[in-house]
């Protein structure tokens, strides 16, 4: 029940920073770790027992930063001459 309370804390807060940055599309799973971090900073914590998160699936004790996504260059196309 614990981890249930916390996920709906999480939740709620990764909520909050979204309508506060204008409600951005793409930036969920980012609100959502920055909220994580917020929550068990408050809860004095690093989540329930170092658990796995749900979401990331690595250990809520360490976040990693979130990669870079790839670039969407796409390669010049050749002339007929």
């Amino acid at each position: 029940m614990v981890d249930d309370d916390r996920i709906a804390r999480i939740r709620q807060r990764a909520y909050e920073i979204w309508k506060s940055e204008g409600q951005p599309l793409g930036l969920d799973k980012a609100h959502w770790l920055r909220a994580e971090a917020e929550i068990d900073k408050d809860f004095g914590t690093q989540g329930p027992q170092g658990k796995p998160s749900k979401l990331t699936g690595t250990s809520t004790s360490k976040t990693a930063p979130l990669p870079r996504p790839p670039s969407k260059r796409s390669p010049k196309k050749k002339s007929k001459s």
